[in-house]
């Protein structure tokens, strides 16, 4: 903007022929910090009003440094979750956590510790469990997975044991 615009997003917004409103929008969205957009692990859950939401939270300095710190934890939590073939953490619950931070609150939502990554003695992700309450849990298969029935069967029937022990 500053090169082709003198730094004046009004002729920006003319040029594109856009609103300005839109336009500012998105300018927000393009000046968050990169570990808050690789907070979101893949770039295109990033949405214009997550930008909204979160521009405030870092605008607080005393929860500025929260906010950054839980930015780089899920940071880490996506690319473990990526590297094991995992669904990546929903963006509502990044959203949640960040502001969770923001507050003080220490980590918000299931983000972190929640989901759980189960693979075979290879090492292959089988599947992933996300705890819904205190009492279910979502089992969410890895189908292209290279591994047997026989492999996802163990793993589910150690995982069964574990969570739900018998008397």
């Amino acid at each position: 903007m500053e090169t082709y615009y003198g730094g004046v997003a009004r002729r920006m917004a003319e040029r594109l022929e856009v609103s300005e409103v839109w336009l500012s929008r998105f300018l927000e969205l393009a000046k968050l910090p990169k570990d808050i957009v690789d907070a979101f692990g893949d770039i295109q859950q990033l949405r214009e009003n997550h930008a909204r939401l979160i521009k405030p939270l870092l605008a607080d300095a005393a929860a500025r440094p929260r906010v950054m710190a839980e930015a780089k934890r899920l940071t880490a939590q996506q690319a473990s979750l990526r590297d094991a073939g995992a669904a990546l953490v929903d963006p509502l619950q990044v959203l949640a956590a960040l502001k969770a931070a923001a507050a003080g609150e220490g980590r918000a939502a299931p983000p972190a510790s929640s989901a759980s990554v189960i693979a075979n003695p290879a090492g292959t992700a089988l599947f992933t469990l996300k705890p819904k309450g205190s009492k279910r849990v979502v089992l969410e298969l890895a189908l292209d997975a290279d591994a047997s029935n026989a492999d996802f069967q163990a793993a589910f029937e150690r995982e069964l044991e574990r969570l739900r022990p018998r008397p």
